[in-house]
Order: C-alpha cells, then structure tokens, then sequence
C-alpha cells in the first residue's frame, strides 16, 4: 500500500513539474508582453500631450500625431488582448494544479490517519521496551523495532510532503486571485481604450475632410516643410565637402588616424547607443509621397524620433564638433565627426559643446526643447561621405517605430 501510494505521489511530482515549467514559459512570454505593454504606454502619453500642446495651430502635424496616436491605440489594443489570452490560459492551468493539489492533500490526509493508527494500534509509538520484551525472540523484535521506525519515517516525510504542497496550493491560490484581478483590469482598460479610439478616428476623419478642402493650402505648407528639410540637409553636405577638401592635402598620420576612427565607428554597426534615454521613431528614413498630399514627396535624410521635452541628448559615439548651426530659427543642430563619418542631432534648445571639442560616447551635448506648442522631437541622421545612412540600421534594436 505504502509503495503505490509513493507512486501515486511520484506522479503527481511529475504532472506539477511539468505544469509549473508550463506555467513558467507562459510567464516568461507575459513578462516580455507586460513591459511592451507599458512602454507602448508610455509611447501613448507622449503622443497624447504632444496632440494637446499643438491646439488646432498646425493641421498637419495634427493629422500626422492622430495617426501615430490611433496606431499606437492599435498596437496596445493588440498587446493587452494577447496579454489577457495568456492570463486566462494560464489561469485555467493553475486551476487544474489547484485541483489536483486539493485532492491530493485529501488523499494525504487520510493516508497520514491510516498510518498514526496503525502505530497506535501497535503500541510502539512512545515505548520501544514494551516491544522488545514482548516479543518471542530478538529477532522478532528487531523486526517490529525495525518495522516501526520505517513507520515513523514515512509519517515524518509524509507530513513534511504534506505541508510543502499546502504551501504550493496557497502560492497557486493567490496567483489565480491575481491573474483574475489582471484580467478584469485589462477587459476595463480594452473598453476605455477603444472608446478613446473611436473617438480619436472621428476626430481624424474630420481633420482629413479639411484638409483635402483646403489643398492648395496644405500643398504649401508641406513644401514649405520640405524646403527646410532640404536646407538643413544642406549644411550637412557643405561641412563634408569643406571636410574632404581639407583632408586632401592632410598628412598619412592624419588618414591613419581617420582610418582608425572609420574602423571603430563602422564596427559598431547596430549596436551604437540611442541619441536619447526614451523615444520612438515617428519619422523614417526614405522619401515617400504624403498619404493627404500625393503629388508633395516627403523625404527624410534621417530619422525623427519623439521623446519628452528637455531630454537629453547624447553623442552616439566618440567624435569632434564640427559645426552648431541655427537652422530656419527652430532650433540648433550639432554636427559630430566620427572619421568619414558625420552624425547630426537636431532640432536642439539648448547645446552645451562648442566646434572643436572632442566628446565621448554618450557624453551629453545638448537638451530637446521645453516647447508646449511643438512635439519634442529629434532629428537624427548619419552620413558616410556624400552617402545618407539610415539610422536604424545603424542604432541598437531596442525602440518602437511607428513610421510615417
């Protein structure tokens, strides 16, 4: 009896490991699902405040944010529907565990009675002598000494294995009461937001109506945009050429050097650090044509990435100042050298680096502008020669992009 009830614990050892490896895997995937969740969060405050700082002044860059905004608003739609699938699928596996643990214990229960009364009934509990002399032969007694120990062994393991599963059936417990609370959160803040979200699509059908109404006029600002775009992008070029021309009567020292500083910058490819803490890419690489504006192409030498207004800003690797220009009165640009290659950060409120000064690697040079009219945004490009490089391929994978 003793050696299949042992069994039927054996069995019962190798259902719940198998279960809790389950359970742990799911909780692994969770976590990772749990901490998107709240960064796409917070991606949603920023756009969130930067759609209500604006006020109706630039119709434009409205329509562009309301559709990062109801994109994000789809993407945590997304996230907290697959969050709650894998609660409720985890929920229904702890239960069958809480299940099997409660009957189990019953069993354990009875069988813990079965052996205390066996033991009584022996006599043998408290009096070891009493055996011995009662006995036929020494043999005997050894047998019962013997058997009885066995007993008493089995009852102390028996109810250690007892109190260990009380202890995982109460940790089961409170983990259901948890995910039961996760999952009625998540329905409440699914219902909230969709609402938001039909809302917010409203809003952006309305915006896209005036829009197309006043086409010439948001054919003009967008040219307008795409002008500044390109002077900024000229400043740029103008530094490389006056760079080479430079470089062309420089000594082999000065070219071993620069080789040296290309080999460290390009060897870094995909794993150079962020030009801010937080921020997402609203703004990619490329030229495309606007989605309201089809004859107006938009183009992009770099990347815009939103964060919080007085970010910091950081040097993505270690270089020279070249140039801190003031473009079009929106703000500063600081140009870095890195060998052949440049990087450029703008739009910037405040630059604490001046041309000529050599930086490090994630050395602060500057801070995003405080505006509460303007989205706190950074343009960022990377330059090889005449060549434009597409940041992403060039920064760590470790930030959400919501391109437009």
């Amino acid at each position: 009896m003793i050696f299949q009830k042992s069994c039927l614990f054996l069995f019962l050892a190798t259902i719940l490991s198998i279960d809790l490896c389950i359970c742990q895997n799911a909780l692994s995937t969770h976590s990772t699902i749990v901490a998107d969740r709240k960064g796409l969060e917070s991606d949603l405050d920023i756009t969130k405040t930067a759609i209500h700082n604006l006020s109706g002044q630039d119709k434009l860059e409205e329509y562009d944010l309301l559709k990062l905004y109801i994109y994000q608003s789809q993407k945590l739609n997304d996230l907290l529907n697959e969050e709650n699938d894998i609660l409720k699928s985890d929920l229904d596996s702890n239960r069958v565990l809480v299940d099997i643990i409660s009957k189990t214990l019953t069993h354990k229960e009875k069988q813990h009675a079965e052996v205390l009364k066996l033991m009584l009934r022996q006599k043998l509990i408290r009096n070891d002598w009493l055996m011995l002399f009662s006995s036929e032969s020494f043999h005997k007694a050894w047998l019962k000494y013997k058997y009885i120990h066995q007993l008493q062994n089995f009852s102390t393991k028996e109810k250690e294995q007892y109190q260990n599963l009380k202890k995982l059936h109460q940790d089961i417990q409170q983990k259901i009461n948890e995910q039961l609370i996760d999952i009625k959160h998540n329905k409440n803040n699914l219902e909230l937001l969709l609402l938001n979200l039909k809302e917010e699509e409203g809003k952006l059908s309305i915006l896209i109506k005036n829009l197309r109404q006043q086409k010439k006029t948001t054919e003009q600002k967008l040219r307008r945009k795409e002008l500044n775009k390109k002077n900024t992008s000229q400043k740029i070029q103008n530094e490389r050429k006056r760079q080479f021309s430079l470089n062309s009567v420089d000594s082999d020292k000065v070219i071993d050097d620069e080789a040296l500083k290309n080999l460290s910058f390009s060897s870094k490819k995909q794993n150079l650090p962020w030009p801010v803490e937080y921020g997402f890419v609203i703004e990619q690489f490329g030229k495309k044509p606007h989605d309201i504006v089809p004859n107006v192409w938009i183009e992009n030498n770099g990347i815009g990435i939103m964060t919080q207004p007085g970010e910091n800003v950081k040097a993505i690797h270690k270089g020279i100042v070249k140039e801190t220009p003031v473009i079009n009165n929106e703000g500063q640009m600081i140009i870095l050298e890195h060998g052949d290659y440049l990087t450029s950060y703008f739009t910037l409120a405040t630059i604490f680096v001046s041309k000529g000064d050599q930086v490090s690697e994630g050395q602060v040079i500057g801070t995003i502008s405080k505006s509460r009219t303007k989205p706190s945004l950074l343009h960022f490009e990377i330059w090889k020669g005449y060549e434009k490089l597409n940041p992403e391929n060039w920064l760590e994978k470790k930030r959400n992009t919501y391109g437009r």
